[in-house]
């Protein structure tokens, strides 16, 4: 089925003749194989120009914002036809439609019109190093590619890590807090919060580990092609030097090292990141026992050291048993027909017993060494593990470490362990991962065969005249020459035989011709182009080539013939299988060319095979045709049938057939004898003949006596519609395609980063929202006039008793009098000198202000203050006075400088004033200027030492003011101390004084008082680490135990006393006793004299997360204390 025109296709050869690589049509289809029904699209445009080592990329442009295209561009348009965007000036663009002689100009609506955006920028990479060692560098790429992906993963574990210091914390408050407090609402919300962490970090995980396998699936995928297509792009000399199993060992040593690439060293840079943070937060608990911790971390280093080297020197040693178990399976798998014919089993049984041995204890040592230092590991982990329960067991014991303190210690402990021991299982993982990269370095640091550049030339149609100018060949620097100095020429179209001795080089002269091989010197040129400046797949592309042992691939018959061209057509194969003869017993198979002729084609005969082979080697009709001792294995039916379909074989083609049997050579029309390397003749038959050499001696004794390429199955996108769903065009895609392009489904992002943001608003809540810190105790109701109690202020002896025990009194009554010391002071003088002071402030107050003061009636004053009013009266009349003479000097000075500037201006514009005259008048002026400078001065002067002086008249009166305050205080208080007084309505307790004339001391409590409407109140007892926190005034909350209906009642409280003093509890230690009243208001509680019950007084607001790190803080406080 022949194809339309294929826009994709001519718009990519266009582009890359741009970047100076001109390509034909048949390279072009040879980089990207093609369906013979769909299009090329955007996945077979960016495969060949990634082929070409050139960077392409598939993108969604927005047409409005489009401007200074400068390269040309592949635009996929709304008919799913492709056109190329050349450049653009303005709103106008130059488009090229294959189909079109052309290119046009159009403006941005007719670009848009027909183009949605879609396009395929193409552009160089950068020169890559092809003297670059293969090394872990070489991985770096392929992982930053999905680097957005890598990233989620970091958050996902940062947060995981973040969550698991919230954990200890939490453990903390609940072992040091709540189970000494007994406060069950704070363990439910504790409780919870744990559970949440966990349920975040299962959370977290899941989506962490999905999105984290399946990027590391498509970096498996990406790895293994790379290395795949590297392997197959290496020369054939490459794998002719090496074993098969040793190959396929190598190759899967790539699973080592993309495991420890994907694996480990992720997580264990945040572990490293979050031990230092681990270290810090341990240090702020204890010095002593993170010391231990740190401790730890060389001996598990010295560890490693120690097994390091063991290790890798195992790891070698197992993996050259493993390689040599590999190629004898190989090998023996291959050869089993051999094996069977010889009954060799025995003898292959027995070697492949000692080499799994061998592998098997090399296994074991490994697997030895391994466990010993991982069981090692965790043994030193529990010794420091025991050290830090030993000393943080007796730091809590002497009182320096809480119990909470511990647990969460050796909990946060544990994860600076933890990544350790990682740490020393990653350097195993790395000498593993680094013998890998060391073993596939020996693939990826051979240099592969060169590809299509832009220095090479391109392959067209070839005619097939081969010419060898003085080659020279040799399979390794050290061995010896294999072609020698050879030249020779082919014509095109000519059928040349190739004989000569085993060894001689003929099969070499094959594969020079095929660019198999590369020579040492000497060039090689088929129609007069050098081979060595083109491509070798298009070279390749152009010769047929049929081995003495083709291989078969498991398949139909069809798919075999096909296998390199599989856009080649049913009529196509059939005709090729008829010339090479093989149509006849095709059609007698099963079914037919769809008949499956398994592994190796061992469902055909060996020269039905041969046949299949021919009809392979000339479906893409080549130039050249090379059989290499195609028929030398054949019987004589099978040799008789192909020799009969030769001449239509070899009709207008170029063939070269080497052979053993000098009979297959009889329609050769010359003959190329070599020998030891050398060509010693070259000619006809009949002149060998008679020039009686090794030819004719090779005659007499012997009458005595495709190039192929793996089949590319691929699945095209879905091109029905020019609308294609983002999803479905995955499943259109190759698989290995499919899962390098499919992302991971954004379920995982949403997850990661949604609990991350989530966390964020966790930590940003827990900053901003408040929580009350409290101080809880118990305690007991009791009345408060049992505690109603009179100290003195002073002391003294006791003047007068006005009361008795019993008695009923008022508040305000005087209950006992003393005879203190009184201050000696005139009373009626200081508040005479207070009187006189205020009177004057008042004066000075208002001039300060600017009032008039001459205004004031003096008689509102009493006759000892008018003498003062009116000396501060007339002061200010003399200062007015003053200030009046100095502004009319300051308005005379005005007026005569107004009249020398009038007569100034007047001689300087009356040319008939002399010089000296204007320079008198001059001076006259500047002379008015300064003594009306002089007057503003004076005038100042005065305002501001007036000033000046009535604020320190004011500053006076007050400091007088206060002193005789502080006077009549004195005296008041000395009267206070000589009484006590009741302070409310009640009955006399108790007195603590019986005469008159006892002595008192200050302080001391003489009569105590029950209320008359005597409410209860709470005492309770408040631990000494606590007593400092409370102050009188603080709100309480008091829950009553054992309330009938409920467990217990609450009722607020405020604390209005506490002791000066502390006392010693059996149970609490030293503790200070606080009262507090109580709020009855709440009409179902009924608070009773004797209910028990615990108080939480709140001392403050902290925030959550301050109440969560205040363990933490304080304990870093505490280590900057002791330094």
């Amino acid at each position: 089925m022949a194809k339309k025109q294929d826009s994709g296709l001519s718009c990519f050869m266009i582009v890359m003749k741009f970047h100076g690589i001109p390509i034909t049509k048949e390279q072009a289809e040879n980089l990207s194989v093609l369906d013979p029904v769909q299009k090329t699209g955007e996945i077979e445009i960016m495969q060949s120009a990634k082929a070409l080592k050139m960077k392409a990329k598939l993108c969604n442009l927005n047409i409005k914002k489009l401007k200074d295209v400068n390269a040309p561009m592949i635009a996929k348009g709304n008919d799913d036809e492709f056109f190329i965007i050349a450049k653009s000036q303005d709103d106008k663009f130059m488009i090229l439609h294959t189909d079109k002689p052309a290119p046009e100009v159009v403006t941005r609506d007719e670009l848009a019109k027909m183009w949605d955006g879609t396009a395929i920028i193409i552009n160089k990479k950068g020169v890559i190093d092809r003297e670059a060692v293969f090394s872990f560098k070489w991985f770096i790429p392929t992982i930053l590619k999905f680097k957005k992906e890598f990233i989620q993963v970091l958050i996902a574990v940062f947060t995981i890590q973040i969550l698991g210091i919230l954990t200890p914390v939490m453990t903390q408050v609940v072992v040091d807090k709540v189970l000494v407090h007994r406060s069950i609402s704070t363990l439910h919300v504790l409780t919870i919060g744990i559970a949440i962490v966990y349920i975040y970090e299962l959370i977290l995980g899941l989506a962490k580990n999905y999105v984290f396998t399946h990027t590391t699936n498509r970096i498996d995928v990406m790895l293994s092609f790379r290395l795949f297509k590297h392997l197959f792009a290496l020369p054939l000399k490459y794998f002719e030097s090496r074993r098969v199993g040793e190959t396929v060992a190598r190759v899967r040593e790539l699973d080592s090292i993309r495991n420890f690439l994907t694996g480990t060293p992720l997580s264990s840079m945040i572990d490293l990141i979050f031990i230092i943070v681990y270290i810090v937060v341990l240090f702020c608990y204890s010095k002593m026992l993170t010391v231990i911790v740190i401790c730890s971390i060389p001996v598990y280093a010295i560890l490693s050291a120690i097994v390091t080297p063991l290790f890798k020197k195992r790891l070698d040693e197992k993996f050259e048993t493993g390689a040599n178990t590999q190629s004898f399976l190989v090998e023996s798998i291959t050869g089993v027909q051999t094996v069977k014919s010889y009954a060799l089993e025995p003898k292959f049984e027995k070697k492949w017993g000692d080499l799994q041995a061998e592998y098997v204890k090399a296994s074991y040592k490994t697997s030895m060494v391994s466990a010993t230092a991982g069981t090692t590991g965790q043994f030193i982990q529990k010794v420091f593990d025991l050290l830090i329960l030993f000393f943080g067991a007796k730091a809590v014991m002497d009182g320096n470490f809480t119990v909470g303190q511990l647990v969460a210690f050796r909990m946060l402990s544990g994860r600076v362990s933890g990544p350790v021991l990682r740490l020393v299982q990653l350097w195993q993982e790395y000498q593993q991962a680094s013998l890998s990269v060391k073993r596939i370095g020996d693939i990826f640091n051979t240099a592969p065969e060169p590809i299509l550049n832009a220095n090479q030339s391109s392959m067209p149609r070839v005619q097939g005249k081969i010419i060898f100018d003085q080659v020279h060949f040799r399979y390794n620097p050290q061995g010896g020459e294999v072609i020698k100095g050879m030249s020779f020429e082919i014509p095109a179209g000519m059928v040349v035989g190739v004989v000569g001795r085993s060894g001689s080089g003929k099969s070499t002269i094959s594969k020079l011709i095929q660019r198999l091989y590369i020579p040492e010197a000497g060039k090689i040129s088929v129609d007069g182009m050098d081979i060595s400046l083109v491509n070798p797949a298009m070279l390749r592309k152009q010769i047929g080539v049929v081995l003495q042992e083709n291989f078969m691939f498991n398949g139909t018959v069809a798919e075999n013939i096909s296998i390199h061209c599989p856009t080649a057509t049913m009529d196509r194969i059939i005709e090729c299988a008829k010339i090479a003869g093989a149509h006849d017993f095709i059609l007698e198979l099963p079914n037919g060319y769809d008949t499956i002729i398994g592994e190796k084609g061992m469902g055909l005969s060996g020269g039905q095979k041969q046949r299949v082979a021919i009809a392979r080697a000339i479906l893409n009709d080549p130039r050249i045709l090379i059989f290499d001792e195609a028929t030398s294995a054949l019987d004589y039916e099978s040799e008789s049938i192909i020799q009969n379909n030769l001449k239509e074989i070899c009709k207008n083609r170029t063939v070269i057939i080497i052979a053993h049997r000098l009979s297959t050579l009889k329609d050769a029309q010359k003959i190329m004898v070599i020998d030891k390397g050398n060509l010693v003749e070259y000619d006809t038959h009949e002149k060998l003949m008679t020039l009686n050499g090794l030819y004719a001696y090779l005659y007499i004794i012997s009458s005595k006596g495709v190039r192929s390429m793996d089949k590319a199955q691929k699945d095209y996108v879905l091109r029905h519609s020019s609308k294609r769903d983002k999803e479905l065009k995955y499943d259109f895609m190759p698989s290995m395609l499919e899962i390098i392009e499919r992302p991971a489904h954004k379920a995982g992002t949403v997850i990661i980063l949604g609990v991350f943001t989530l966390l964020i608003a966790a930590i940003v809540w827990a900053c901003l929202s408040k929580v009350d810190i409290v101080v809880t105790s118990s305690g007991t109701m009791q009345p408060v006039g049992n505690i109603s109690s009179l100290n003195t202020y002073t002391s003294g002896t006791v003047k007068s008793i006005n009361v008795e025990e019993g008695a009923y009194v008022k508040a305000g009554d005087v209950l006992i009098e003393l005879d203190t010391q009184s201050i000696d002071i005139d009373v009626e003088a200081l508040s005479q000198q207070k009187e006189v002071l205020e009177a004057q402030k008042e004066i000075y107050t208002m001039i300060k202000n600017g009032e008039d003061v001459s205004t004031v009636d003096i008689t509102k004053y009493g006759a000892n203050l008018q003498p003062y009013i009116l000396t501060i009266i007339d002061n200010e009349k003399a200062y007015q006075n003053n200030l009046s003479i100095l502004e009319s000097t300051k308005e005379n000075a005005g007026l005569t400088r107004d009249i020398a500037q009038i007569k100034y201006d007047d001689y300087n514009t009356n040319p008939m004033i002399s010089v000296a005259e204007f320079n008198a008048q001059k001076l006259v002026l500047q002379q008015a200027e300064n003594e009306y400078l002089q007057a503003e001065l004076n005038i100042l002067n005065a305002q501001t030492s007036y000033s000046e002086q009535i604020n320190s008249n004011i500053s006076d009166i007050n400091s007088k003011l206060k002193q005789a305050d502080s006077e009549l205080e004195k005296y008041q208080l000395s009267l206070d101390y000589q009484k006590v007084i009741a302070p409310v309505n009640g009955y006399i307790n108790s007195i603590a004084v019986n005469n008159v004339g006892e002595t008192v001391t200050s302080a001391q409590q003489i009569i105590t008082i029950v209320p008359a409407d005597a409410p209860v109140e709470m005492a309770c007892y408040v631990k000494n680490m606590d007593i400092a926190d409370i102050m009188v005034g603080m709100e309480a909350e008091i829950k009553l135990e054992a309330y009938p209906y409920n467990k217990y009642g609450t009722v607020k409280g405020t604390v209005k006393y506490i002791s000066p003093s502390s006392f010693n509890s059996e149970q609490l230690g030293s503790v200070y006793l606080v009262k507090l009243d109580v709020d009855n208001t709440n009409p179902g509680i009924n608070v009773m004299s004797g209910l028990s019950g615990s108080v939480e007084v709140k001392i403050g607001k902290q925030s959550v997360m301050r109440y969560f790190l205040d363990p933490i803080v304080k304990g870093f406080d505490e280590s900057l204390k002791e330094k």
